[in-house]
């Protein structure tokens, strides 16, 4: 059976240590073909993107902004989003949608107009 990571985090730091070969050699024996490395963040969005550039034939990029990250989302980041999202292996607009258990960090106001956005962003860009 082959398999798709369809959310991986592999640029955590606790693949720091084994990060090439968890990609190179485990993925593929577990039968993981392919993963789609989420950018949940203006931090997370080019590094995604260079590890899906790194390894293009197992990894695809989807960059967005999960709510929590919200008030991160400034003018000058969505500018540099739509640019990322030009690239080859930007998949997707994703991590994006509405999370209450958040609201401290994003109020529900802010939640709605970030998640519009992304929704306009992913028709505009794809």
């Amino acid at each position: 059976m082959q398999l798709i990571d369809s959310h991986a985090h592999l640029n955590d730091p606790a693949f720091d240590g084994d990060r090439h070969d968890l990609i190179a050699r485990q993925l593929p024996q577990a039968g993981v073909t392919a993963s789609i490395e989420i950018g949940c963040g203006p931090e997370e969005w080019e590094p995604a993107l260079a590890l899906a550039e790194k390894y293009p034939q197992q990894i695809a990029a989807v960059l967005g902004v999960h709510p929590e990250y919200a008030p991160l989302y400034t003018p000058p980041a969505a500018d540099r989003l739509a640019q990322l999202l030009r690239r080859p292996r930007a998949l997707a607009v994703g991590e994006a949608g509405l999370d209450y258990t958040c609201l401290e960090k994003s109020g529900k106001d802010l939640q709605h107009a970030t998640f519009l956005q992304m929704i306009a962003l992913a028709n505009q860009t794809r």
